[in-house]
């Protein structure tokens, strides 16, 4: 009898996976080949759900905020206030630092190797994703506050990751308390 394969989560499982190896391979000296001995797959599987490196990297890119979000809002979603919300999406980033500072640095290696006019369309699709996330999770209605929160989310992860023990988080919750209170007012 033939083995029947749901194609689709084949792909999610590959993509996944393949996180891990680019966190730790980078972007730039991967390759196909590379990651389908680490993943213990032929490389025509590989071509066979992605047609190159690039594909399959946005792909994976796509997922993960996908995921990101999905997990964030099940944290933030149990909060009432603008405050508790705030606090769960900083805990939240602390939580999976380690994982963030890996999103961070495959986001910055892809797109230095991406073509002067290709760079960033597939990692503005993500931060986009994002932000919407941040806008429904927030529930603050107050134009750019989405690309506000985005820019001190990431700020944080990349100064965490360049100065962890100069980076202090009761200085940024403290920060975030204030915000909290500032959007109450504005609301």
């Amino acid at each position: 009898m033939p083995k029947i394969v749901d194609h689709e989560e084949r792909r999610k499982e590959i993509l996944k996976k393949s996180f891990g190896f680019f966190a730790k391979k980078g972007y730039a000296s991967a390759t196909m080949r590379n990651l389908s001995d680490e993943l213990g797959i032929s490389t025509g599987t590989l071509y066979h759900y992605f047609r190159n490196k690039d594909a399959l990297f946005a792909q994976m890119f796509e997922q993960i905020s996908q995921e990101d979000v999905t997990l964030a809002s099940a944290q933030i979603g149990t909060k009432d206030t603008l405050e508790e919300k705030l606090t769960a999406l900083f805990d939240f980033l602390i939580e999976n630092e380690q994982y963030f500072h890996n999103v961070f640095l495959m986001a910055l290696d892809f797109y230095r190797q991406q073509p002067e006019d290709k760079k960033s369309d597939v990692l503005q699709h993500v931060v986009a994703h994002y932000r919407k996330g941040l806008r429904e999770q927030l529930g603050v209605e107050i134009a750019g506050l989405d690309q506000v929160m985005f820019s001190l989310m990431s700020g944080l992860i990349f100064q965490r990751l360049m100065d962890p023990k100069k980076t202090s988080l009761s200085v940024h919750f403290h920060f975030v308390r204030m915000l909290a209170d500032l959007l109450k007012k504005a609301d």
